[in-house]
Order: C-alpha cells, then structure tokens, then sequence
C-alpha cells in the first residue's frame, strides 16, 4: 500500500522509454486493461491505488463508448477511508484548450470526486494542478459529457502530461463515493486562453453580463439539435447541468437561469452535439 500511495503520481515504468509526444491521452478510452501481480486489472499505461485484497479501480461496463469504462471509488483497508486514484503520466508537447470526459458518479454527502490536470515542462508548471482541478460533488445517474477548460500559467509549450481520476476529498473521504470515467482526451480549437468558441456556433456575446437572474445566449443552430449547458464555479466544480432538450434549427437564444447561485464569478459551457464553446459571466446580488 505505501508503494502504491508514493508512486501514483506516475505511469507504469515501461511508458517512461516511450519518447513520441502524443496528441492524445493513452488508453483514454479505457478499453484495454492488464492484471497485475495481485490478479487485479488495471487500464493499461495506468497507475492505481489497487494492492492486493485492497481494491479501488475496476473495469466497469458498459461504457459510454466502447465495451469499458474505468471506475474509482474509495476503499477501506481497515483503518479508514483512503480515495480512490488513477494517475497516468506521458510525454505531450501540446497546447490543448480543454480536457473532456464522459463521466458518472455517485457521491457520499460531503464527499467530492476529482479530475486533476498538470501540464509541466521539465520542473516548470504551463497549466498547474491547482488551477485545473475540476471538482465533482453531486451524483449524476447518466454519462454526461463535459469540456473542463484548461487555465494555462505559460506561453510556452509543455513536455510531460499529468492527469488523475480520484474519488474521495483528501481529508475525510467516505465510503460510497465513486466517479466512471470514459472518452478522456483533449480537446484542441481557435480558442481565446481557456475557452473555445466557434464562430458558425455562437452568433453573440451572453448578456447582461454581469446579471441578477439569467443569461442569454444567441446561438445558431444547422438542425434541430440537443442542447446541453454545464455550469462551473470559478474552482472548476461542476454547479449545474441542463439538458435543453430538442431546440430548432436557425437562430435561437439560449436562456440559463442563474437565480439559485451566490454572486461571483462562473463558466458556462454550452454543447450541441460535438461543438461546444465556454465563456465566464459574473452574478450580482
């Protein structure tokens, strides 16, 4: 277990001989899975918490696309509730505008699931954990598809790829708590800084922002098409998820109550099939 806890931070050794840098996260699909000594599957090019009878990463199915998925949970060694961890760690070179996953949980009350990013080159940080650390406090029954924005701290271009899936707070996890991971890969676009807007997709800025109640947002839409709108506080926590239902085709505005959330500062995430696109607006009471 100590072994295990010390090094989750990195890949499976025979990755670090693997030079090429990739656009891509290995095995993010998480559709090919090894056993380990102690008989325990592991997706491949990934590091995990499982140790002998003490196991916290499983191959779930179905996926949300594809035969598998990867679950975590928290787990009970027999001293207390340890969070649940995946790491992987691979040469990239890129400046991706966000990481994107297709992911379900189900969350103890007070407890917290995680997707933590680090883009590094060599000892210098180009997008830091602290500040791509998305936070997942609610229970969600359904995939649901999200685009996280990487927040960049560097112009420069990194070398090394850093990503963890954790289940559990670091400081009282509970038993019960669990995310399912699938389709995990960067997503790459025209963006400004951390967010992607395409201009076929958007036709103007949300307003009234600042606002007090609701935002609107005019979009054109090619064909009728499911709308689905995510809220994130400032952290990265995921606040609200919207499912818009079918909307027409042509030019439409978008309306996204706001009435429930405390004044600050937010990101808003509208997708409509496989485009999608970001922008921060500001509450005022």
């Amino acid at each position: 277990m100590i072994n295990k806890l010390s090094s989750f931070f990195f890949i499976l050794l025979s990755l670090l001989s693997y030079h090429q840098s990739k656009a891509q996260i290995l095995n993010g699909g998480f559709e090919t899975w090894v056993k380990d000594v102690d008989n325990n599957f592991n997706p491949q090019y990934w590091e995990t918490t499982n140790d002998g009878i003490d196991t916290s990463v499983f191959r779930y199915s179905p996926g949300y696309a594809g035969n598998y998925s990867m679950l975590v949970k928290t787990f009970d060694p027999g001293f207390m509730a340890i969070p649940g961890i995946a790491s992987i760690s691979f040469p990239f070179n890129l400046r991706p505008t966000s990481i994107k996953a297709c992911l379900k949980a189900k969350v103890t009350t007070g407890d917290m699931c995680f997707i933590m990013l680090g883009l590094m080159k060599g000892d210098s940080e180009i997008a830091a954990i602290d500040s791509c650390t998305f936070k997942f406090d609610s229970t969600m029954s359904k995939f649901y598809c999200l685009s996280l924005p990487i927040r960049y701290l560097s112009n420069k271009n990194p070398d090394t790829a850093v990503i963890m899936v954790i289940a559990g707070g670091f400081t009282t996890p509970k038993l019960g708590t669990q995310i399912i991971v699938d389709e995990l890969s960067f997503g790459f676009g025209n963006g400004i800084n951390e967010f992607f807007i395409p201009a076929s997709f958007l036709k103007g800025i949300a307003y009234p922002n600042p606002t007090k109640n609701m935002i609107s947002v005019p979009i054109e839409l090619r064909s009728n098409s499911e709308v689905q709108i995510s809220i994130f506080g400032i952290d990265g926590r995921l606040i609200k998820l919207i499912q818009r239902g079918s909307i027409n085709a042509g030019n439409q505005v978008l309306t996204i109550p706001v009435d429930d959330l405390p004044a600050g500062s937010y990101l808003y995430n509208i997708k409509v099939a496989d485009t999608e696109f970001s922008a921060r607006f500001s509450i005022i009471r």
